[in-house]
């Protein structure tokens, strides 16, 4: 069945507040590394194809980790939603029926968008909505392909400040944007040099942050792509970050679209969810 788009996000919990005595480069007192994906917390590496949907494909990965790091408090959410054994959330639930709510198919969108949606609007499971990789009709839920309600807090992440991003990321996996160069389709093994990116370019591109290493010299990010796992290492691509610098590795930082999710009583909701509409990098 065909079904009308769901509502925009008017009740989604997005928290915009962020403090810390600490300077926008100052490190101190974070743990030196973290791996999430070697924790179990962040689900396989999906394909977005021919769809500019970059941002659907990392905010469904950080809600995914969020639930895995949460479990405890998510388990009938996680139950509902797992499919072969993981957590698989249905990326094109969100480019079929969030328009109302600013996502633009397969013409791109922002991960505070998307996360915004599916606190306000129950979600489905990748097996209930499977991914085809272009603009389709919008599908109802039916007895028997049940969405599952979710809950959160948003925290949209200052810009041009590493230490919130890095902090956030000592405590989950963060969504993020950045710029991707002619180089990115062709990653493969290796740390990538992140000084052989073009300065102060507009971010273009959505991926999951899933860790760091401010031991390493240099120290690195590690994050999730959505290009298959033939890509980069597996899927995963590690980049040399500078904590001095405020827009971070290839303009990471310079934008307000990095985002990390929070249970609903962990945080206080406060701010604004509107964002203007963006594109997206992709990949076949």
């Amino acid at each position: 069945p065909s079904g009308d788009p769901d509502s925009d996000s008017p009740d989604a919990n997005v928290n915009d507040s962020y403090s810390s005595k600490y300077g926008p480069t100052d490190m101190t007192g974070l743990p030196l590394s973290v791996d999430w994906e070697a924790k179990g917390a962040v689900t396989s590496v999906k394909r977005q194809l021919h769809c500019n949907s970059c941002s659907d494909f990392a905010a469904t990965a950080l809600i995914e980790s969020f639930l895995l790091v949460n479990k405890s408090q998510y388990q009938s959410q996680v139950a509902a939603l797992t499919v072969n054994g993981e957590v698989n959330i249905a990326e094109q639930q969100f480019v079929d029926c969030a328009h109302k709510a600013g996502v633009r198919g397969c013409h791109g969108t922002w991960n505070n968008i998307v996360a915004s949606y599916a606190d306000a609007n129950p979600v489905s499971s990748q097996s209930n909505y499977p991914y085809t990789g272009k603009n389709e009709d919008c599908v109802a839920p039916t007895a028997d392909k049940p969405r599952v309600a979710l809950s959160y807090t948003i925290n949209r992440l200052p810009r041009k400040n590493p230490r919130a991003v890095i902090e956030a990321l000592s405590k989950g996996p963060v969504a993020a944007n950045f710029f991707i160069g002619p180089h990115f389709p062709y990653v493969r093994n290796g740390i990538y040099d992140s000084k052989l990116c073009n300065p102060n370019m507009v971010p273009n591109h959505s991926v999951l942050l899933v860790g760091y290493n401010l031991k390493n010299n240099p120290p690195f990010l590690k994050l999730k792509n959505s290009w298959g796992t033939s890509w980069g290492e597996k899927g995963y691509y590690r980049l040399t970050f500078d904590p001095t610098v405020l827009d971070g590795p290839c303009s990471f930082f310079m934008n307000h679209d990095a985002v990390a999710l929070a249970p609903v009583t962990q945080s206080t909701a406060t701010g604004s969810r509107s964002c203007p509409r963006r594109s997206c990098g992709r990949s076949s």
